[in-house]
């Protein structure tokens, strides 16, 4: 079956329902009823020819077809955003890009758009939730003009700084835990970067492959609240919910978080203006 057949606002459905793993949140953030989330699903799976979800009590889970498309449809969809948005920008106004992880907008980086917004006007702004390992490579194929990331790229054309740093400690929502209490079954990991798997090998080195791994710090919190798991967080945004209790020999850990671009970005001139200004924010306004 042909791809050029399919809807993209199937795949960006698709893509939704895959982020948060939950149909009615889907249906709410895409401002659709959730009748018609199911009949998008189920159109695209009738397209397609298989099923792409596995839908259990609360747990929504991608089939193997689900998994391998997944790939596919982020791409696909990342093309039709980056192509209707070139062709719609008015002559004169500058675009810029972010791209960075969901985590790292859900918390230090959620009010860098706004202030962005407020200081910028005279640009068009395009602010991009990446996975960690792509954002290298997406500033490397200058679809990408700035990137924060966990890991610095190893690459001589990208420019990197330290941007601030992300303090983690272990939450949970129930009294007198600690590390001796955590297991695979009820840990739940967020991507922090590859050189953090070291780091969380030796620090918890009993959940080496949890069952739950989530995409953002909302998905982990919902589920360590209803189901008393455990996980990282950022120690700003845990102290921010009362229902989140830190383990009693919780690590105090500090990840490092970078900013990117390619070099060939300073010799334009309203962009370096820009990633100026930001350099000037980062180390000042969004650390933990």
């Amino acid at each position: 079956m042909s791809m050029l057949n399919v809807d993209i606002n199937l795949l960006r459905t698709f893509l939704e329902i895959e982020r948060c793993r939950h149909f009615g949140k889907a249906a709410e953030n895409l401002y659709l009823t959730q009748s018609a989330i199911s009949a998008r699903i189920k159109l695209l799976e009738d397209t397609l020819g298989f099923p792409l979800f596995e839908r259990h009590r609360n747990n929504i889970q991608l089939t193997r077809q689900g998994k391998r498309l997944l790939p596919y449809a982020t791409q696909m969809v990342e093309l039709w955003v980056r192509t209707t948005q070139d062709i719609s920008i008015p002559n004169d106004l500058d675009d810029f890009s972010i791209g960075a992880p969901e985590s790292l907008w859900n918390s230090n980086l959620a009010k860098l758009p706004n202030m962005l917004f407020s200081n910028f006007n005279e640009m068009q702004l395009e602010i991009q939730s990446i996975d960690s390992s792509k954002v290298a490579r997406r500033l490397m194929e200058k679809t990408l003009d700035l990137g924060f990331i966990y890991d610095q790229p190893k690459s001589d054309e990208l420019v990197t700084n330290k941007a601030f740093n992300l303090n983690l400690a272990l939450y949970s929502n129930r009294t007198k835990l600690t590390i001796a209490d955590i297991s695979p079954k009820n840990f739940v990991s967020i991507d922090l970067g590859v050189s953090f798997r070291e780091i969380q090998a030796q620090v918890l080195p009993s959940i080496a492959s949890p069952v739950f791994q989530a995409t953002n710090w909302q998905m982990a919190i919902d589920y360590c609240i209803e189901f008393g798991g455990i996980t990282l967080l950022p120690v700003a945004l845990a102290r921010k919910n009362k229902k989140l209790i830190e383990l009693e020999d919780s690590p105090s850990i500090s990840r490092d978080i970078y900013y990117c671009y390619h070099q060939g970005i300073e010799k334009q001139i309203k962009k370096q203006q820009f990633i100026e200004y930001i350099r000037a924010l980062t180390s000042k306004s969004f650390g933990s």
